[in-house]
C-alpha cells in the first residue's frame, strides 16, 4: 500500500487502490466521510456487487483503530480478517464464486 493516496482512484463513492491481481484496496484512511460507520453501511455491500459484475477478483479493507466501527459492517458482509498490526486490522473478500480463492495466508513467522 502506498503512503499516501496519489495511486488511488474513485469506484462506488470509496476511495480505493486497484492491485496488479485484480482486486481493490480499501484504506479506511483516505475515505472522506463524516460518518464513516453509516456511510460503509450504506455503499459496501452495492459496491461488493458492482465490483463482482466487474470482474475484481478481491477486496481488502484496511480498517484503520480510529474507524474500528466498520469492522462489523464487513464481517456482515462476508469479509474475514486476514491480518492485524498496531493501528489497523485488514479484511479481505474474495468474490468470484467459480475461482477458489487465492488470497495468500499472512505470514505469521519471524527470521
Amino acid at each position: 500500500m502506498a503512503s499516501d493516496d496519489k495511486n488511488n482512484l474513485e469506484s462506488e463513492g470509496f476511495s480505493v487502490r486497484k492491485d496488479m491481481y485484480n482486486g481493490y484496496t480499501l484504506d479506511t484512511k483516505y475515505q472522506k466521510c463524516e460518518n464513516i460507520k453509516k456511510e460503509f453501511e450504506e455503499k459496501l455491500q452495492g459496491a461488493v456487487t458492482k465490483w463482482k459484475s466487474e470482474g475484481i477478483k478481491a477486496v481488502w479493507v484496511k480498517a484503520r483503530k480510529n474507524h474500528s466501527e466498520v469492522v462489523p459492517v464487513c464481517t456482515e458482509l462476508g469479509f474475514d480478517f486476514h491480518h492485524a498490526q498496531p493501528g489497523y486490522v485488514m479484511l479481505t473478500k474474495w468474490l468470484p464464486d467459480d475461482i477458489e480463492n487465492r488470497i495468500p495466508g499472512f505470514a505469521n513467522q519471524y527470521l
